[in-house]
């Protein structure tokens, strides 16, 4: 009876139809056997984090794959025997040296989840636009310059990354992006923004973006469009001042300010009623207003590294008057009775 092997793994051959799911991740795997195409009902693979280089073609047998792990590798190129994975749902491409994709990959249409974050891609092919099921996709920590126009045809996605692409025109990628209707989560961290694209403003479905760690200065006053925004993380910026349009964001549960260069916050903050988490802490306020009294939601405050805590006492101490209810934090305080 003839054995299947793939690393230290082995299988007998009688038995191959009958394997549904195969974990051969951390094998030291340096190439995938050709008898990978014996495994005629596999729907779940995951050779993750091994040393594969190539796909064999015989990888296209597995018509029944759904979830498909290759992240951690070396794969520089796709065989356009991917093309026959058509109930492909979960494709994990992450690590890998991938500079460009096939367009085979216009058939992968009942995909739902894309991760082809730390790559070396420069351009996404207009065939993505075929992925209509498409609902994550991660591009972050590529080389992008563009978006193609054919992404505004994944009307089901809801939530894609574009972080650490800082060649990427975002004024046309956004543009482009806007036109999604289910989008709920954008993450454009790491881009080394200096300004916020005006077009951030279009995306007024959104619940959750992350923009942190660029070099922001000022929030455009179109950020108040977002009205439907659970969670904003501006963190590791250089903002000095938040706009009053910020009262706008009526739905804020989470909102993430740290390490910037905040002085002072507008009134409006008073507005955010459903307000859960305010995260301040090493900014440079030396005060808050008076309004923060009315976030009767707010259950953390973190004011850590601020010139509020060193200098002036009776800030504190209204500010703990004002929300008697939330668990704030300080800098290095003993009792502030």
């Amino acid at each position: 009876m003839a054995t299947l092997r793939f690393g230290s793994r082995e299988f007998e051959s009688s038995q191959a139809a009958l394997i549904r799911d195969i974990d051969l991740s951390n094998s030291a795997l340096a190439n995938l056997p050709s008898e990978i195409g014996y495994l005629t009902n596999l729907q779940g693979l995951d050779v993750s984090d091994n040393a594969l280089s190539y796909l064999p073609p015989e990888l296209g047998k597995l018509t029944g794959l759904q979830e498909l792990r290759l992240g951690g590798n070396e794969i520089a190129a796709l065989p356009p025997e991917i093309a026959l994975l058509t109930g492909i749902q979960v494709l994990d491409l992450h690590s890998n040296k991938l500079r460009h994709l096939p367009s085979e990959i216009a058939l992968l249409t009942n995909i739902q989840e894309l991760d082809l974050h730390d790559n070396k891609l420069r351009t996404i092919p207009s065939e993505i636009g075929f992925m209509v099921h498409l609902r994550k996709l991660d591009l972050s920590s590529n080389n992008l310059q563009s978006l193609p126009s054919e992404i505004a045809n994944l009307r089901n996605l809801r939530q894609i990354s574009l972080a650490n692409n800082p060649d990427l025109d975002f004024g046309d990628a956004l543009q482009k992006l806007s036109k999604l209707p289910n989008l709920r989560t954008l993450i454009l961290d790491e881009n080394g923004f200096n300004f916020l694209p005006k077009e951030i403003g279009q995306f007024v479905n959104l619940d959750v973006l992350s923009i942190k760690r660029n070099n922001i200065n000022i929030l455009p006053s179109d950020i108040g469009n977002l009205t439907n925004l659970t969670t904003l993380d501006v963190s590791e910026n250089n903002l000095i001042a938040i706009p009053k349009e910020i009262g706008s964001m009526a739905n804020l549960h989470y909102l993430y300010l740290s390490h910037n260069k905040i002085t002072n916050l507008p009134d409006e903050i008073g507005q955010l009623f459903y307000l859960q988490v305010l995260s301040l802490n090493a900014n440079r306020l030396e005060g808050l207003p008076t309004d923060v009294g009315r976030l009767k939601n707010l259950h953390t405050l973190d004011l850590l590294d601020n010139k509020i805590l060193k200098k002036n006492k009776d800030e504190r101490l209204k500010i703990k008057r004002l929300l008697p209810n939330t668990t704030i934090s300080w800098l290095s305080m003993q009792d502030d009775e």
